[in-house]
């Protein structure tokens, strides 16, 4: 069974991982990775495209290479070792159906 996304973490997690990067906008990275669900994604997928999302801006600012490192960093740490962690266990499905609509409403982390 899925469980929809909780796009509320998924945008925490994204903002955690821009936090104090100046020219970073954590909304390109949100709606990048939104592009690549789809009903029944593994979280461990959701995490994943959070890094390739993050990775493919690189080139657009450097700094983009921060994000990247950090959002591969908080999947390379213990579940329990991740800061706010909500982690789902491992094999729990998300459905992204129901949160596309509400992806224009992820705001610009002030930092």
């Amino acid at each position: 069974m899925s469980k929809p996304l909780d796009l509320e973490r998924l945008t925490e997690l994204v903002k955690e991982s821009c936090e104090g990067l100046a020219d970073v906008e954590p909304e390109r990275i949100l709606k990048a990775t939104l592009k690549d669900l789809y009903n029944g994604v593994a979280m461990e997928e959701v995490r994943k495209c959070v890094v390739l999302a993050a990775r493919t801006l690189i080139e657009k600012d450097p700094a983009y290479s921060f994000v990247t490192a950090r959002a591969a960093a908080r999947l390379a740490a213990p579940r329990g070792a991740r800061r706010g962690s909500h982690a789902s266990r491992h094999g729990d499905e998300v459905s992204p159906s129901t949160s596309r609509a509400s992806s224009s409403t992820a705001s610009r982390s002030a930092s």
